[in-house]
């Protein structure tokens, strides 16, 4: 097959692998994809320059370090928003003419969403191990926690694209699909059943590890359940959504809702994460006077202390 001959088998491909959502109403998806779109990349945004502005502050501290790990990882997620699925609401992205530019424009998504689901799981691990051991200079398990998201991350979104199990935009459908690919890994085993099992999988251990720790975690309960919701409605929604508004909606911003979910909960729960905004804010002259905050950041050491205490 020639170029020409393989862009339109895509296309056509696509066309037939899904429901066509009607004229009338990809406007009104594509502002609603806009709206939660940019408001998780703002909050992403905002938070990054908050903690890097005050990062003398920060640096020392390893949360911060996994926090701005999956920020950047939530940006770059909501980013492809932007030049993708965005215009092809409005416009049926009529600019990306090529299949293999539609490939290559999808495929962040994929790297960030592995990138944030590891992340946040390295991060479970990570405070879990911390908090049953309470040993706060693990270097050498601290680095492996926050690189590695990243490198399995691009490992899985190269071999999957090299292998021709492709990530694309259904302009047709408005979503994110790996139908007309070749994305058998062994037997009858394939990328989208592995897609769907770890990220069941990987939240329900978060759920677990955090579930011990409950004061400690609840925050991070909203995010797994997020994640989790995330995964299973990528795969749901097409299914027994078929095309409707608000299922394509739902399709299309459950991930953003998703990203934007981690950076709002530590603004609301993270005390050391508002003085570094409303710092920022106040920056800017938004806020003259210095904001005073009752928050109580809860570790595990003020845990035991409790605990002892209660004894």
């Amino acid at each position: 097959m020639t170029i020409t001959s393989l862009d339109e088998w895509a296309s056509d491909c696509l066309l037939k692998s899904s429901s066509l959502v009607a004229a009338e109403r990809r406007i009104i998806i594509g502002v609603c994809i806009l709206i939660v779109s940019l408001f998780s990349f703002l909050i992403n945004f905002f938070l990054i320059i908050a903690i890097l502005c005050r990062w003398t502050s920060f640096s020392k501290q390893m949360y911060a370090h996994f926090v701005l790990s999956m920020l950047f990882a939530g940006l770059q997620y909501t980013s492809v928003n932007f030049y993708v699925s965005i215009p092809c609401a409005f416009t049926y992205c009529s600019y990306i003419s090529s299949d293999s530019l539609m490939v290559a424009l999808a495929t962040p998504n994929t790297l960030s969403f592995f990138a944030y689901l590891f992340a946040a799981f390295a991060f479970s691990v990570f405070r879990f191990a911390c908090f049953i051991y309470n040993k706060r200079s693990w270097v050498v398990f601290q680095k492996v926690c926050l690189y590695l998201p990243w490198v399995l991350a691009i490992l899985i979104a190269f071999y999957t694209t090299a292998n021709g199990c492709y990530k694309r935009y259904n302009r047709y459908a408005l979503e994110y699909t790996y139908n007309c690919s070749a994305c058998n890994l062994f037997f009858s085993f394939n990328f989208m059943d592995f897609n769907f099992y770890i990220g069941q999988a990987l939240p329900l251990i978060m759920f677990g590890l955090y579930g011990t720790i409950v004061v400690m975690a609840l925050q991070y309960i909203l995010i797994c359940t997020a994640q989790y919701l995330a995964c299973l409605l990528f795969y749901m929604v097409p299914r027994l959504g078929r095309g409707h508004p608000v299922a394509v909606t739902l399709m299309n911003t459950i991930g953003s809702i998703n990203v934007a979910l981690n950076p709002l909960v530590l603004i609301l729960f993270n005390t050391q994460m508002q003085k570094a905004c409303a710092e920022l804010l106040r920056d800017f002259g938004i806020f003259r006077n210095k904001p005073k905050f009752s928050t109580v950041a809860v570790t595990p050491s003020f845990i035991r202390s409790n605990s002892r205490v209660s004894r």
